[in-house]
């Protein structure tokens, strides 16, 4: 027999809410009773909805959860179509995929030209930070890699931002921050900053004589090396590589780097070839 005293009103406006948002396709226990005496709740069950007058509202709410039901998830790509396109953009398509070595860039004397005196001296005192930088802080961040190979990647930079677009040049406070976000940049697609690599931003900081950031630009330095070329936005590293910055330009990878990706590049398509076959 109900016990009023006993009886949890929070305990059936639960219920009502889980059977309401929560429809069962056995339509067991859907439909739900409840007993007032002068407005107060004294009794209250549960049955099938099936077969009653209420079974219309039941396959409305079905049918309204059905077309809100977010859809299934795609399936995932397989580890190596993932791994080609994590490769895609990190160096620029696939055509620089294939294309990929890990040969030593070369100082192709690719200097940025300006036309004002204001924007000359600007890419020349940055250029000089670049160099210096390059010769000391990072030397040693990518193992045996000459210090000119940092160099070179960080002058190409320059160079492709400023010939994609200058405004992205001019708009730092300063030769040294402009310095110090392109070695941000170079330096995460690279991987050479902690915990992934061995240089501390702090160092960069310090030599370049900045405050407490290096990336005060770097969305506008991306956006101008990247360009207007499609993104696969595929969230996957493949296993066994830094954390990446993935800016999509094969020619700002020091040849350690490349070695890298050029294995895990053969690793993908060998397993292209054994799925194809």
């Amino acid at each position: 027999m109900h016990d009023p005293d006993r009886f949890d009103p929070h305990a059936w406006s639960r219920a009502v809410l889980n059977d309401r948002y929560a429809p069962d396709p056995a339509w067991q226990d859907r439909l739900r009773h409840l007993v007032l005496v002068d407005g107060r709740l004294v009794d209250t069950w549960t049955e099938r909805v099936e077969g009653t007058p209420w079974q219309v509202h039941a396959e409305h709410f079905d049918r309204e959860a059905r077309r809100h039901a977010a859809p299934p998830e795609p399936p995932q790509p397989p580890p190596h179509e993932r791994a080609l396109l994590w490769l895609d953009d990190a160096c620029g398509g696939r055509t620089a995929v294939l294309a990929l070595d890990a040969a030593p860039l070369v100082d192709a004397d690719d200097a940025p030209e300006a036309c004002e005196h204001a924007d000359r001296e600007r890419l020349s005192r940055t250029a000089e930070l670049l160099d210096g930088v390059a010769a000391t802080v990072l030397s040693t961040a990518l193992g045996p890699v000459p210090a000119d190979q940092v160099g070179i990647a960080l002058r190409r930079a320059l160079a492709l931002v400023w010939h994609a677009q200058p405004h992205v040049v001019r708009r730092p406070r300063s030769p040294q921050h402009l310095a110090g976000t392109l070695c941000w940049v170079v330096g995460k697609a690279n991987g050479v900053f902690t915990p992934g690599g061995d240089v501390r931003m702090k160092d960069v900081r310090e030599e370049l004589a900045l405050g407490p950031s290096l990336a005060g630009h770097h969305g506008a330095v991306e956006e101008a090396l990247w360009g207007l070329r499609p993104r696969n936005q595929v969230w996957f590293r493949p296993s066994g590589l830094p954390e990446l910055l993935l800016i999509g330009r094969a020619e700002l990878l020091v040849p350690g780097v490349r070695g890298h990706l050029v294995r895990l590049r053969d690793q993908a398509l060998e397993a292209e070839s054994g799925t194809a076959a």
